[in-house]
């Protein structure tokens, strides 16, 4: 099992968009199904078909990409739907890990709606999955 020390920091750092560079997020989605670190490993020509590449900044929050995540994946516009977020990196051995970063409502409000990604210690070059969970709530 891999763990990275993902602690939270009390104080949330603002960032001025204007004055900094956005950088690529490549977030995986899936329906109802969480995608496995072995797809990510073996380069899964599934994930290609499940791939939003955004252009975000270190203080978005779950809640904002949840947001840009619905323009692209209607499951993620209904009303029950929940979705799990995940962070995959590698390890120092080359190795996926995953970890969760929240829980988001699609419509609501949640405790990880406003967690960032500087936050939960996202680094760049790190992917995001996301499960949708459309089925009942949790």
């Amino acid at each position: 099992m891999c763990i990275r020390d993902r602690k939270m920091r009390k104080k949330q750092t603002s960032l001025d968009r204007s004055k900094c560079c956005p950088f690529l997020l490549r977030l995986f989605y899936k329906e109802n199904v969480d995608h496995t670190v072995k797809q990510f490993e073996a380069k899964d020509k599934e994930l290609e078909n499940e791939e939003i590449k955004l252009y975000t900044w270190m203080d978005a929050s779950l809640k904002e990409i949840c947001d840009l995540i619905k323009e692209f994946a209607p499951a993620a516009k209904q009303k029950n739907a929940i979705i799990d977020f995940y962070i995959m990196y590698r390890d120092h051995h080359g190795k996926f890990c995953r970890n969760h970063a929240g829980t988001v409502q699609s419509i609501g409000k949640g405790k990880d709606d406003f967690v960032t990604l500087s936050v939960m210690n996202f680094k760049i070059g790190d992917f995001m999955d996301a499960t949708i969970n459309t089925n009942a709530a949790k």
